[in-house]
């Protein structure tokens, strides 16, 4: 790989056997556009050190991690990903948090963060103004002040995919049902209530479900053809 230093996609395969150290000629390539660590797990390696040469892959748009389950957390220099499109973090059964920092990463399309033991999304993501796919979006409770909560969406115009996860202190305030109708693209809602049994929760849900699709069916329908007897 000494001879590869324009390389612009590298796929490590499970088969392929790994052996990572911080003076491989690997964590020399600074040019990749793609990088994808998907379904390895990574245990016996230096988990910290491959992170940090992944921070320094400044021209990187892809970054797939799934299922990778020796990541616990990313480190605060993901934020330097300026040109980063693509994060998948799916599966990471080991992810606990994300860090603030991920809020920078301003080109970013599509965060998937399903079925990973994420608590909350940080404050700010609403400025990831381009995602237009977001999967495993925890849904917190009014006592969190370091998770967002529903209202956050609004400002993220162009989502097509929402997948939202909820739990028992999950909350959805009354002036946050209507959201929804503000995301003229989206196509896909996917709501995961696995492990929640609150009523009222379950009766929101319901609401903001129908205001999404009454929103969906009339998108085509003028403001003088729409029924105003409630």
């Amino acid at each position: 790989m000494n001879k590869k230093s324009r390389i612009r996609a590298l796929l490590m395969m499970t088969s392929s056997p790994i052996q990572f150290n911080r003076n491989i000629v690997m964590f020399t390539i600074k040019s990749l556009r793609v990088l994808d660590f998907s379904k390895n797990k990574l245990e016996n390696i230096c988990i910290e050190d491959l992170l940090n040469w992944i921070s320094s892959l400044e021209r990187l748009a892809s970054l797939n991690l799934r299922g990778v389950s020796a990541l616990k957390e990313l480190p605060f220099s993901i934020g330097k990903l300026r040109n980063l499109e693509l994060l998948v973090l799916s599966g990471c059964n080991n992810l606990q948090k994300l860090p603030l920092s991920i809020t920078a990463l301003q080109k970013l399309i599509l965060l998937d963060i399903g079925h990973c033991p994420i608590q909350y999304l940080p404050q700010g993501i609403g400025r990831l103004s381009n995602l237009q796919e977001l999967s495993g979006f925890k849904l917190v409770g009014a006592d969190n002040n370091d998770g967002c909560r529903l209202a956050v969406l609004q400002n993220l115009l162009q989502l097509r995919v929402l997948g939202v996860n909820i739990s028992e202190e999950s909350e959805i305030a009354e002036e946050e049902l209507t959201i929804l109708t503000h995301l003229k693209q989206l196509k896909v809602l996917s709501i995961n209530s696995e492990g929640c049994d609150t009523e009222e929760i379950f009766q929101n849900l319901e609401r903001l479900s129908l205001l999404h699709i009454w929103k969906s069916c009339t998108s085509g329908i003028t403001e003088e053809e729409l029924p105003h007897n409630g």
